[in-house]
């Protein structure tokens, strides 16, 4: 039905007497027995207990239980539901100014968009994508074409022996801005980006929830002469294999991104050791709807497994995905 506020607010000023407008919604769910998230999520439950609030006590109107976080759901930011508590928005996703103009309106009646919508599947999913980044690097020169292949050499403990590898012995002193190709997971929680061409290593670690790289990040790309055949860089999570600092810890590698039947999704990244003609692979999944990443390592001849060890554990509860 249609109501005119003008109207009724001059009704309640001549009734002569001052009838209370409480917030009473959320404690008004005690009343029929479901959950705040429940509630919230559901326009016939919200009417339920609107209507069981305006039963028990006598009140110059009923209030909804919207708030703003279904609108900030419906632009994409990440929601956190309680049982008891209100939703909070957990972290803004604008962050510069070219992505608040880049922002779009969701429609009317899109998933996320309504109290009545129920979960959006969408925001429960971890997207997974590659993109190109513009990082500034100091790059490493070219490799030696006679480089001493001193096979007695002691390399932090283990064997030097490189060979057919190249060695690279130079490092340039002025930085140029050097195009990656990255690959990116991403939930409510974080950010992961992983770089191929750089080992397959995790590069940047980002929890959007505070702003917070939880694995150091390096923004410039500068490496130092103490890997196996030369460059390495500091900073991100590098998997290594037969030894720390692998050979191939700057050379570009095999990568290839999955999604899973649960919402998660992967970035695998692969070699074969040249040397002992060993692959190693890596997993990296990254699971909804929580800040929960987990890691693989299997190696083995080509095409055989022969082992497999976490990097990250995937947290309680979680099943492991198999490679």
């Amino acid at each position: 039905m249609d109501l005119d506020r003008t109207r009724w607010v001059q009704d309640m000023i001549r009734q002569g007497r001052k009838r209370p407008l409480p917030v009473l919604s959320f404690p008004g769910i005690q009343i029929t027995g479901h959950t705040v998230e429940e509630t919230v999520r559901s326009g016939n439950l919200q009417a339920e207990c609107m209507k069981a609030v305006a039963d028990r006590f006598d009140m110059a109107a009923v209030l909804g239980l919207m708030d703003l976080s279904v609108e900030a759901e419906a632009f994409g930011s990440p929601v956190r539901y309680s049982s008891q508590e209100v939703p909070t928005v957990t972290a803004a996703i604008i962050q510069e100014e070219e992505e608040a103009e880049a922002l779009q309106v969701p429609e009317v009646g899109a998933a996320g968009t309504s109290p009545g919508c129920g979960k959006d599947k969408k925001m429960e999913e971890v997207k997974v994508w590659q993109e190109d980044v513009h990082i500034p690097t100091y790059e490493p020169g070219e490799p030696q074409k006679n480089p001493m292949f001193l096979e007695g050499r002691v390399y932090q403990g283990s064997s030097g022996k490189v060979y057919p590898y190249p060695v690279t012995e130079k490092i340039s002193y002025e930085k140029t801005d050097h195009v990656y190709r990255a690959v990116f997971l991403e939930n409510q929680y974080l950010k992961v980006m992983v770089l191929p061409e750089l080992g397959g290593r995790i590069q940047r670690a980002y929890d959007k929830t505070n702003g917070y790289d939880f694995v150091y990040y390096n923004h410039v790309i500068k490496p130092a002469l103490v890997g196996l055949t030369g460059p390495w860089i500091s900073g991100g999570i590098e998997f290594n294999w037969p030894q720390h600092h692998r050979p191939t810890t700057y050379l570009p590698v095999d990568w290839k991104m999955e999604k899973q039947a649960d919402g998660s999704a992967s970035v695998l990244v692969s070699d074969v050791d040249q040397m002992y003609g060993t692959k190693g692979m890596a997993r990296f999944t990254l699971y909804p709807p929580g800040a929960d990443l987990s890691g693989e390592f299997r190696r083995g001849a080509p095409g055989r497994n022969q082992g497999q060890s976490p990097l990250v554990s995937p947290g309680p509860g979680r099943k492991r995905t198999g490679t």
